[in-house]
């Protein structure tokens, strides 16, 4: 078993492999040898709508000496119809029992009629033990998650899902801070009105610039060059890629 070096003081939370079809492009075996190779102690799976891609990053994780977190993405459903949207939501088990309610939370968002990874409030309740949630701004997954939502008041139905989410999560209950995003503050100021913390997370969806284009050509972006989103500082990054 190779050991990491576990020099980096932050762990990779949201990290989407080749499992999540149209989206992430890197095996999980590639995100375990290039999170050791990069001095990580850790890193997370949290694949779009599945857990698929776990028994692959269990065993590379041990191969390569890093600690698999493991989690999956799904989309909260707000509202009926054609103004219904979806906010994103991020499951990271804790412990065994968290494991076991992420998984059952992936079964229950694969029943959907609908067949997309979406998910109802009512079908988190008794879900949620040892699972903690992430909730991001509904552009965050717009490209695979779909419409975003649209209804008269926005920010209160945003509003109104983190109220019942912290009604099931307590403090386990977390917003997503994300780079790239201009009028995100409107969901932040939302969040932090209502106590929620936030955590920095970068959409990881491939670990090295080997995999660019075929990142972006999912995206059915231009792939001359990589991605570039300004961060507070001012200073380029790209949202998409893996960063040590």
């Amino acid at each position: 078993m190779v050991q990491s070096k576990h020099t980096l003081p932050f762990v990779h939370l949201r990290v989407q492999s080749s499992y999540s079809i149209g989206v992430g492009v890197s095996t999980p075996a590639e995100i375990c040898a290039y999170a050791s190779r990069s001095g990580f102690g850790a890193v997370a799976l949290t694949d779009v709508g599945g857990t698929w891609g776990w028994p692959e990053f269990h065993r590379a994780a041990r191969r390569y000496g890093v600690k698999p977190i493991y989690g999956i993405t799904l989309g909260l459903t707000v509202g009926e119809g054609p103004g219904a949207g979806i906010i994103p939501l991020v499951f990271i088990a804790l412990e065994r029992t968290g494991l076991k309610n992420v998984a059952v939370l992936s079964s229950l968002a694969g029943s959907s009629e609908a067949g997309d990874p979406f998910i109802e409030v009512a079908q988190l309740e008794g879900c949620t033990e040892g699972v903690l949630c992430v909730m991001n701004p509904p552009e965050f997954e717009s490209e695979h998650f779909g419409e975003l939502i649209d209804t008269a008041d926005p920010v209160a139905e945003f509003g109104a899902r983190a109220g019942q989410l912290q009604s099931l999560f307590g403090e386990r209950l977390f917003y997503g801070l994300a780079p790239g995003f201009d009028d995100a503050e409107v969901w932040i100021r939302s969040a932090f009105d209502r106590g929620i913390p936030a955590v920095v997370m970068q959409d990881v969806r491939y670990v090295g610039f080997k995999h660019y284009s075929l990142a972006a050509m999912e995206r059915s972006a231009d792939h001359t060059e990589p991605p570039e989103a300004k961060t507070a500082g001012g200073g380029p990054v790209d949202r998409y890629r893996f960063l040590s």
